[in-house]
């Protein structure tokens, strides 16, 4: 919203004076900038502070000759060796790489060593002595040159592996040489050059086999040469004691002078060397390096970064790094001037710089935490800093606009502007009463219509020059939050908002004069915003960096994939390939082509290490400056060593069993040699903590394991086929295409061997025909014993079968006895005229059985089912039927529950002639008395029914819930006498509970009473012979194959006419 000018009289009296200008430093400004040297020394383990030579050998190892013996270097940590590794005494003055990878050391005392393959040897000659220091070793065209300081040169054959005699041709300066030789030279023809103190620089002849004076034109004479080199172009480098420097031109055939005069850091040069950018790097002693880069001369010294000033050597390493060697200050290393800091206190007023900025003339500003500043390059021809304090100024931002005004937002105290033109600077009263009165500003940018976006504590607020117009805008506008924590204006003029008390990101469509929410998720509060050349949008949090394409999160980049932190505190492009990530713990570089993350921390350049919110620069000659909690640094991409894309990887040990053991080709180890340990490394001078390892053991790993620091894997294997993989990456993010492998076998233990198991089944297989040929004799022996007892068993249970059988046949016979006459005592079944009876034992006798009995007036029908079948059921339906016979027809009982209790009396009597007090055998059953005369039916029944069809209506009359017998002698019963009546051609039925329990069907269950009811019902209107065929088809149908488990008795009667 546009609001009305409001002047704040208060405020413009409080802020007087905000800014004061003081000329506080003017003069040669650039020996305040530090380049970054690595430096190592005893406390990191070097084994001595006074290094005298270095080399790289073929497995990446950095070898330094030390005042105590030799140290090996992989960048992390140091392994050091003396004479209590086998090694000659004395500290090791040089050293050099044969072709077989053997490392030779040379000594103080004239000793000699040789490094092979983890071993060292003590070397000594056959016939020559040696007792002067040895100061040179080389290796040339198949031979060994060794020269001394007191015994001249020594030329010997090349020797075989394990040879520790050598023999060879001494060249003295009887023979033209020099007894004294304090250095080598083998130069791009491969002539060999020998430095001595006395007799200057000899040249040997192989064709004469002798040294002779070499004395180029124009070298010195009253100077002695120290050192000689030859570069690439083919140009001769001599280094002088106290008289420079001096190179021999091979075009003009010219010889050059350098000394102090020129810009050399000392005229006692030590040693020269040549880096991969064709520069010369001249050692001093005492004064540091000089380097020539074409005709510019540079000096590196303690005022610029460099603690070594007596330099014995320099080399360059596969990264192109640097290493120095120190008499006194153990090794440095140099990884490059593309990182430059200013921290020192005549340059910046405080070291922590918040804001950096470069103004219409090139000019540097500088935002600190005591003021601003500004610093004029030396091209600009004024070369001096400028400082603008007030008291407590704490300078955030600083951006410049096309108008020539500089504006400046501070912590707590608004916002100012400069006037390049009146060169004055302005508390804008007008611009800070919109802002809240805490005056800090959180945010603040210039977008492409010059506008000036500011972020607030609670609110935005834009300032339009053109217009003269200013608006402010909180959520009601649309923003996602007030607490506005970054700004950032892309290349199609919208404005990108973060804020922090609704974490959220918001998009003012300059197009459109609108605000839109991006959903980033609460969990990101945007910090630093940027857009790099593909158009996306990079927003940088506390949690990671996130990758906005289409206003939608197309990557995320934390920690776990490859950043230094996940606090991303700004972001800077850097032409179309990069994106520079400054965090808290260092720099990232983000690789838009291969998307590979660099890291870049004090150890390789960027000494600031942790960056402050959104103070970058890309400036106008590319450089990026970033601003830090140690200074401003700036990164001149141009001069950035080139990325080695193929880290090596080296296996450097193995141990079998925790010893050592030598990776030859093939390796087979027993199985009990299963614990297994490999050793690997990754030489990485440029970021030694961002080497990280992959490995994975084939045939035992499913997969790569996670990349991580460890160099070292232990491992414990059963027998099998084995291939131990690694690869690295180094600090620029890429891993080696192809890993370091070593294959070996561990075998399994002899019973598990193939052999062993071929011959163990052929044996088996032998053994079980053989015990079957054996076991098939004895099977036939013992057949025909068997045959013949199996003979004389049959006779014997033949035998016993007969009379088996005999025995059968007379009890049953005398069961079919007992049956006749069970069916004798049996009344006729045509006793009472339309009556039928269905009589169906389980077996041959039963233990149902049915009375009948009449005296005239009164017809007596009973169905019985006594406990049991078979032979004990049917002695049981003997008492029934005696008992039933003798108390109607002796005690002349007529009514049926008389005739129940007396029958219950007379059982339990018959049943307890031994005196038990319990019988378990009795019977159910139904009794009726038909009374012709009266036409009444009288029932009884224990447990058993009566079941009465009158007129198409089915009654049953149930019968007393207790049997006869089966009780106790206390035990009383009184069985109830139903009336009932009855008219003529009424059915009447009775059962016992075989009929109802019979299972079949094809669910095989019990045909139960319910069909009972439903076939009487179907069945009462047919002649009594129809019903019986009914009654016996439908329990045999019913019952089917499967077994009978009861007997089973149906009787049916009707009421006969009156």
């Amino acid at each position: 919203m546009n609001l009305t000018y409001l002047f704040c009289s208060k405020k413009a009296i409080s802020v007087t004076c905000l800014l004061t200008f003081l000329i506080l430093f003017s003069g040669k400004i650039i020996q305040a900038q530090t380049c970054f040297f690595e430096r190592y020394g005893v406390e990191q383990g070097l084994g001595s502070s006074k290094v005298y030579t270095v080399i790289q050998d073929r497995n990446d190892w950095i070898w330094l000759g030390t005042e105590s013996g030799v140290s090996r270097f992989d960048g992390s940590g140091f392994e050091n060796f003396t004479s209590a590794q086998n090694m000659a005494g004395g500290g090791v003055f040089c050293m050099t790489e044969d072709t077989l990878g053997r490392i030779w050391f040379g000594h103080l005392n004239g000793g000699l060593s040789l490094y092979d393959r983890g071993t060292f040897f003590k070397l000594k000659f056959d016939s020559i002595s040696l007792d002067g220091d040895i100061t040179g070793i080389r290796q040339l065209n198949g031979k060994i040159w060794i020269t001394t300081m007191n015994n001249g040169a020594i030329l010997t054959s090349f020797p075989r592996r394990g040879d520790t005699v050598l023999s060879g041709t001494q060249y003295l300066g009887k023979d033209g040489l020099s007894d004294q030789i304090s250095g080598v030279c083998i130069d791009n023809a491969n002539n060999f050059y020998c430095i001595t103190p006395y007799a200057g620089i000899k040249k040997f002849n192989p064709s004469r086999n002798n040294f002779e004076t070499f004395s180029p034109p124009g070298l010195t004479k009253f100077f002695n040469v120290i050192v000689m080199f030859q570069d690439s172009k083919g140009n001769y480098w001599y280094g002088t004691h106290n008289g420079g420097l001096y190179k021999y031109d091979v075009d003009s055939g010219k010889m050059r002078v350098f000394d102090v005069r020129d810009g050399l850091s000392r005229n006692m040069i030590s040693y020269i060397t040549e880096d991969y950018r064709g520069n010369i790097w001249a050692g001093t002693f005492g004064g540091g390096i000089t380097v020539f880069e074409g005709e510019k001369i540079k000096v590196y010294d303690q005022s610029n970064g460099l603690e070594a000033t007596s330099i014995h050597c320099i080399i360059e390493d596969k990264e192109q790094n640097m290493i120095i060697a120190d008499h006194y200050n153990g090794i440095s290393i140099y990884k490059g001037d593309h990182f430059l800091t200013w921290s020192d206190e005549k340059f910046l007023p405080d070291k922590s710089v918040f804001a950096v900025e470069q103004d219409e003339l090139g000019r540097y500003w500088i935002g600190t935490n005591k003021g601003i500043s500004v610093y004029t390059p030396i091209a600009l021809g004024r070369n001096n800093v400028q400082f603008f304090s007030s008291a407590g100024a704490k300078i955030r931002f600083i951006e410049s606009d096309r108008a020539g005004t500089i504006w400046i937002g501070t912590d707590g105290s608004g916002l100012s502007r400069y006037d390049m033109n009146t060169k004055r600077f302005t508390y804008d009263t007008r611009i800070n009463s919109y802002l809240h009165i805490n005056a800090i500003i959180t945010a603040l940018v210039l977008d492409k219509s010059n506008r000036l976006w500011i972020g607030n504590m609670d609110r935005l607020v834009m300032f339009d020059r053109n217009k003269d117009e200013i608006s402010y805008f909180s959520q009601e506008n649309g923003l996602a939050g007030t607490s506005i924590t970054a700004l950032f204006c892309d290349r199609d003029n919208n404005i990108w908002i973060g804020s922090e008390n609704k974490s959220g990101l918001t998009k003012y469509d300059s197009q459109k004069k609108e605000f839109r929410k991006i959903n980033i998720g609460e969990e990101y509060i945007p910090k630093a915003i940027t857009q790099t050349a593909d158009g996306n949008i990079w927003i940088g949090t506390p949690s990671g960096l996130l990758s906005l394409s289409n206003d939608t999160i197309v990557l995320n980049l934390t920690e776990e994939t490859g950043l230094l932190s996940n606090n991303v505190k700004l972001l800077q492009p850097e032409g179309k390939d990069y994106l520079y990530i400054g965090t808290n713990k260092g720099l990232n570089r983000y690789n838009l082509r291969d998307s590979t993350i660099a890291s870049f921390t004090r150890r390789n350049g960027f000494s600031g290490i942790e960056t402050n919110l959104n103070a970058s620069l890309s400036d106008n000659s590319g450089n990026l400056c970033f601003g830090t909690a140690n200074g401003i640094t700036m990164l001149n991409p141009g001069l950035m060593p080139p990325v080695s894309k193929e880290p090596v990887v080296h296996i450097s040990r193995m141990e079998v069993n925790y010893s050592p053991r030598t990776m030859e080709n093939g390796l087979r180890l027993n199985y009990k040699e299963n614990s297994i340990v490999f050793k690997y490394y990754c030489v990485s001078l440029m970021e030694p903590d961002a080497v990280k390892f992959k490995v994975m053991l084939r045939g035992f790993d499913p997969g790569w394991k996670h990349a991580s620091s460890e160099t070292m894997q232990d491992y414990s294997l059963p027998p099998g086929h084995y291939t131990f993989m690694v690869m690295a990456s180094n600090g620029y993010g890429y891993w080696n295409e192809k890993p370091v492998e070593y294959s070996f076998v561990i075998k399994p233990p002899f019973y598990k061997s193939p052999w062993f198991i071929l011959s163990a089944i052929i044996l088996a297989a032998a053994g079980i025909i053989i015990y079957i040929k054996i076991r098939e004799k004895n099977l036939i022996r013992e057949k025909k014993i068997l045959e013949a007892k199996v003979a004389e068993r049959t006779a014997e249970v033949v035998q016993k079968s007969k009379e088996i059988e005999e025995k059968n046949r007379d009890i049953t016979a005398s069961i079919r006895y007992a049956e006749r006459i069970q069916r004798a005592m049996l009344p006729m079944e045509n006793t009472f005229p339309d009556t039928f009876v269905f009589y169906l034992p389980k077996d041959i006798v039963s233990g149902d059985f049915y009375w009948m009995y009449s005296t005239g007036d009164l017809q007596f029908i009973a169905a019985c089912d006594c406990t049991g079948h078979g032979v004990p059921g049917a002695f049981m339906s003997i008492i029934g039927h005696n008992s039933l016979d003798k108390v109607v027809k002796e005690y002349g009982i007529i009514h049926p529950g008389e005739i129940l209790d007396k029958l219950n009396e007379e059982v339990v009597k018959a049943l307890k002639q031994r005196n038990e007090e319990t019988i378990n055998d009795g019977m159910d059953l139904a009794l009726a008395v038909f009374d012709r005369r009266r036409y009444l039916l009288e029932f009884a029944g224990a447990f058993n029914p009566l079941y009465i069809v009158s007129d198409g209506q089915l009654s049953v009359y149930k019968g007393d819930r207790f049997p006869i017998g089966m009780s106790t002698q206390q035990e009383e019963k009184t069985f109830i006498n139903q009336l009932i009546d009855v008219k003529p051609g009424d059915m009447i039925y009775m059962c016992s509970d075989g009929y109802a329990d019979q299972f079949g069907s094809n669910e095989v269950k019990k045909f139960k009473s319910g069909n009972i009811k439903k076939m009487l019902l179907a069945i009462h209107h047919l002649p009594v012979g129809e019903q019986h065929e009914i009654i016996s088809r439908t329990i045999l149908e019913w019952k089917g194959d499967l077994p009978q488990v009861d007997d089973m008795l149906f009787l049916g009667m009707r009421i006969p006419a009156r």
